[in-house]
C-alpha cells in the first residue's frame, strides 16, 4: 500500500493521511520506494480532472 498519494511532501501541502492513518492504525509493516526521476513529458498535469470533494482538490493542487 502506499504511504502517500503523492511523490514527495511539500512543506506545508501534506494535506492527506489516509495512507499512513491506515497502517499505523492495523500497526502493519511498511517499506515506501522512492520515486527517483519524474518526466515531465510522461507525467503530464491533468488540467480536465474534476476534484471529488475539497481535501481531493488540495491534494491535487499541491501536485502542480
Amino acid at each position: 500500500m502506499p504511504v502517500a498519494p503523492h511523490a514527495a511532501v511539500i512543506p506545508g501541502k501534506y494535506y492527506y493521511v489516509g495512507y499512513t492513518e491506515t497502517m499505523n492504525l492495523l500497526n502493519y509493516s511498511v517499506a515506501v520506494i522512492p520515486v527517483t526521476a519524474a518526466d515531465k513529458d510522461v507525467d503530464v498535469f491533468d488540467h480536465d480532472y474534476k476534484p471529488l470533494n475539497e481535501l481531493d482538490e488540495r491534494v491535487w493542487k499541491g501536485c502542480k
